[in-house]
C-alpha cells in the first residue's frame, strides 16, 4: 500500500482543509476537483435553461455528467494511490440509501460511462457485471435513457442534480479513509 498521501502535501495557494484528530489535511486534489465540478455544474445549469432542442440538451447534459463522474473518479484514484484492495478503500465513507458507499457508486458510474458501450451484448466479465450491478441499484441499466444524469440525481437526492452535492461525501470519504489508514 502507498504510504505517501497526496492530500498531505503542502503546496502554495488556497486549499481545502479538514482535520483527522489534530492532524490537518491539506487536499490539493480536492481543490482541482472542486474547480472542475463547478464548471460542470455551471454547464449543467446552463443546459437546463437552454432554448435548444430537448434532445440536444439532454445529450450534452449526459456527456457533461459523465465527465463529472470521471473527474470524481480521478480524485478517488489520486487519493487512494496504488493499492491492492481498491474495493475495500472505496467501501469507506458515507453510504447511499441503497447501502453502497458513495465512493463505490461514483467509481461505478464513471466506469459505466466510460466502458458500457464496449461491453458485449450477452455475457459480461466479472468486473463489468460488478459495475452493472452497482449502477443497477440506482435504477440504471445499459438500456436506460441518460443513465449518468439519472445517477447523479439519485446520488444527491433530494438536492438538485449537481456535482457540488457529491463533494461533501468525497471529503468525508477521504477523512475516513485517512483515519483508517492512520490507525
Amino acid at each position: 500500500m502507498r504510504t505517501g498521501w497526496p492530500c498531505l502535501l503542502v503546496r502554495r495557494g488556497p486549499s481545502k482543509t479538514s482535520y483527522v484528530g489534530e492532524a490537518m489535511i491539506l487536499d490539493v486534489d480536492l481543490n482541482s476537483l472542486t474547480s472542475f465540478v463547478n464548471l460542470i455544474d455551471d454547464r449543467i445549469a446552463a443546459l437546463h435553461d437552454s432554448p435548444e432542442s430537448f434532445e440536444l440538451v439532454v445529450d450534452n447534459l449526459e456527456y457533461m455528467t459523465g465527465l463529472g463522474f470521471v473527474a470524481c473518479q480521478g480524485y478517488l484514484t489520486a487519493t487512494m494511490g496504488c493499492v491492492s484492495d481498491k474495493a475495500a478503500l472505496l467501501a469507506c465513507g458515507p453510504k447511499h440509501r441503497t447501502g453502497e458507499s458513495m465512493a463505490t457508486l461514483v467509481n461505478a458510474c464513471a466506469n459505466f460511462w466510460k466502458h458500457c458501450d464496449e461491453w458485449p451484448e450477452n455475457k459480461l466479465s466479472p468486473a463489468q457485471q460488478r459495475t452493472a450491478d452497482r449502477v443497477g441499484c440506482l435504477g440504471i441499466n445499459r438500456e436506460s435513457s441518460y443513465p449518468m444524469a439519472t445517477a447523479l440525481g439519485e446520488l444527491v437526492d433530494p438536492q438538485r442534480p449537481r456535482f457540488a452535492g457529491l463533494l461533501d461525501c468525497l471529503t468525508r470519504w477521504r477523512v475516513e479513509l485517512h483515519a483508517q489508514q492512520s490507525a
